[in-house]
């Protein structure tokens, strides 16, 4: 009888400690599975946090103002345009967006703040040994005003407002023979798209005005996202009048004046 009284007791005696040791392990894996979770909760933290660093750094690309006016970005270092069939006897056209004054196979070059570095020899090739250039900057230095004085026939004085996004958006152009204002617009990407102008002219007894649309489509990128090629298309209607032999102006007529041609630009980079 106090033999079987013991073996119970013995028996209890371990499913205790049996017991006891269970819930014991058992602890211990639910600690160490709160540890664990703790870690891969700060380490998706941590992930988040960089990710978070990286997006912000590169939200935008570098841009200046003087780099805006063209439509550039990054670290450019120099561009030049080629427009087919738009350029007069000396190479000399004009960007039918902005007015500026283009040169063939000459580079307007920038700083590595984006700054211009030679705008005044630039605007000198409009020019012969008689004439003239000169050109203001705004407070943010983008342009504000060009001013060429040379023959009748490329003689100009642009002036540009912009928006708070530093984008050229109106021009008025002035010059001996005709005077021109107009109003760019934008897409999403900050590309100009369409230009609304509108130009009076008295010339070589010849009196009128010229009002339509540029629009610009982009064809091309390079790796930082400048455009290097697009397609313009003008659309206007050409409303003038004649003098007569006798001095007497003729009644008004009016016929569209359209042309479409590519515009390509190479960019080179710091």
């Amino acid at each position: 009888m106090r033999k079987t009284a013991i073996i119970g007791c013995l028996f209890a005696l371990i499913f205790l400690w049996t017991g006891c040791w269970s819930e014991t392990a058992a602890d211990r894996a639910r600690r160490r599975a709160q540890e664990k979770a703790g870690e891969q909760e700060a380490a998706a933290g941590e992930i988040a946090s960089v990710s978070d660093s990286v997006s912000f750094q590169e939200v935008k690309p570098v841009s200046s103002p003087a780099l805006r006016f063209f439509s550039l970005q990054g670290p450019v270092s120099a561009v030049s345009y080629t427009i087919d069939d738009s350029a007069d006897g000396d190479g000399l056209h004009y960007d039918p967006i902005t007015e500026f004054p283009i040169i063939d196979g000459m580079s307007l070059r920038f700083n590595r703040e984006g700054g211009f570095e030679n705008l005044r020899d630039y605007l000198r090739r409009n020019v012969d040994e008689t004439g003239s250039v000169d050109y203001m900057l705004n407070s943010e230095g983008s342009l504000r005003r060009i001013v060429i004085n040379n023959y009748a026939y490329n003689s100009m004085d642009n002036t540009y407002s912009y928006n708070s996004d530093g984008l050229p958006v109106s021009f008025s152009n002035s010059g001996i023979h005709e005077s021109t204002k107009g109003y760019i617009s934008y897409n999403a990407q900050n590309l100009p798209v369409r230009l609304t102008f509108e130009a009076q002219f008295a010339f070589m007894g010849e009196e009128g005005t010229l009002k339509g649309t540029v629009t610009a489509d982009y064809l091309s990128f390079d790796s930082h996202g400048n455009w290097t090629r697009r397609r313009l298309d003008i659309r206007a209607m050409r409303t003038s009048s004649v003098y007569d032999q006798n001095g007497d102006l003729q009644p008004a007529t009016s016929e569209p004046d359209n042309n479409s041609f590519i515009e390509s630009r190479t960019i080179s980079y710091y």
